[in-house]
């Protein structure tokens, strides 16, 4: 993600905080990707997320998290991973939303 970033100015971006929030649509780790080279750039960021989290999904958030599996031979892989602890806001949200009546 780091050298997408870096092609597209969205590490710039996220420097100068023309980007300022981050929205995971679901706790999937093909989602949670991009959170490293997001946070290493702006580890501030508010992040919207489902409440319908897994404390796994919370530790690559707060940083020092690698995620592995092991491959056919029994060597470990590390499919996720995050160096860059969230230091901004977290809002957790429902399909309710704040009101009751939807997001």
């Amino acid at each position: 993600m780091d050298i997408v970033f870096q092609r597209h100015g969205v590490d710039a971006m996220l420097a100068r905080g023309d980007i300022d929030l981050m929205v995971l649509s679901h706790w999937h780790l093909d989602h949670a990707w991009g959170i490293e080279s997001t946070l290493k750039h702006n580890p501030g960021l508010t992040i919207f997320a489902p409440a319908t989290y897994q404390p796994e999904d919370l530790a690559l958030l707060n940083g020092k998290t690698h995620f592995q599996v092991d491959d056919r031979q029994g060597r470990p892989v590390t499919i996720c991973k995050n160096d860059a602890p969230h230091e901004g806001n977290l809002i957790l949200t429902t399909a309710d939303g704040e009101t009751g009546d939807g997001l």
